[in-house]
């Protein structure tokens, strides 16, 4: 959708460069022609709606600690609490690797004394 298209929202029409400008749009000129064009959402929605932020670990950037400083103790807390969180997701994701190890051995044990108790019944049998 070019940016000069003229596109009706809220009962004002407006191209899409001007609807950019406009203090109800939330959103830049790439994200709202994508959502007009090929997600084909209602112009009101696409104007509106906030970006979503990737909650995921990879996403996640933290601020070097000078900037945390400056900031309000809200924000800090909040930074704080997303490190926390992120530490924890961490060290879940260590113990069930280790639980997957452990059970992963059991199996393999279990596996080997089965082929060896196997192995004894082949020679009994060979043995009658």
């Amino acid at each position: 959708m070019p940016p000069s298209q003229p596109v009706t929202a809220f009962g004002e029409t407006k191209v899409l460069t001007e609807w950019i400008e406009d203090p109800r749009c939330v959103v830049n000129l790439n994200t709202l022609r994508t959502r007009l064009k090929i997600h084909m959402w209602s112009v009101e929605r696409a104007l509106t709606t906030p970006v979503r932020r990737s909650s995921t670990l990879k996403h996640q950037r933290t601020k070097p600690l000078p900037t945390v400083a400056r900031q309000s103790p809200e924000e800090q807390r909040r930074v704080l609490l997303r490190t926390v969180k992120t530490a924890d997701l961490a060290a879940q994701l260590v113990e069930t690797e280790k639980e997957r190890d452990r059970w992963r051995d059991a199996y393999d044990a279990r596996g080997r004394e089965i082929a060896r108790l196997r192995l004894q019944v082949e020679r009994l049998r060979g043995e009658l």
